[in-house]
């Protein structure tokens, strides 16, 4: 199955670490209207995973944005932006088959080991 893009929120690769989200929406904010921005973080160490994601209130802004921004060096790092993919029932964080951290939960079989 081919996932679908959100036409409203970018994904954004390539981070500095010292960016706070809001000098992440104020960088996007030239653009057009963001409703936020949410940088990702480890959650054992609450450092930056060095992504993150920008949603727009309209579709035109965040395609403005990801033409501008792609590429673009932000506190000395070039970074790359890309529609960010939609969620579906099957993603990853609903998927039984994951043990929630990315790994594949281990199959009990009766009598086996």
């Amino acid at each position: 199955m081919t996932p679908q893009i959100d036409p409203q929120k970018l994904f954004v690769g390539g981070l500095p670490w010292a960016l706070t989200e809001q000098e992440l929406k104020d960088a996007f904010a030239v653009f057009g209207d963001v409703e936020h921005a949410n940088i990702v973080t480890d959650k054992e160490t609450n450092r930056s995973r060095g992504f993150g994601f920008v949603k727009f209130k309209d579709e035109s802004s965040a395609a403005t944005a990801k033409d501008e921004m792609d590429g673009a060096s932000l506190l000395g790092r070039d970074i790359r932006v890309d529609y960010a993919n939609r969620k579906t029932p099957g993603d990853r964080k609903s998927d039984d088959s994951s043990d929630g951290n990315g790994r594949a939960k281990r199959r009990r079989t009766r009598g086996r080991r």
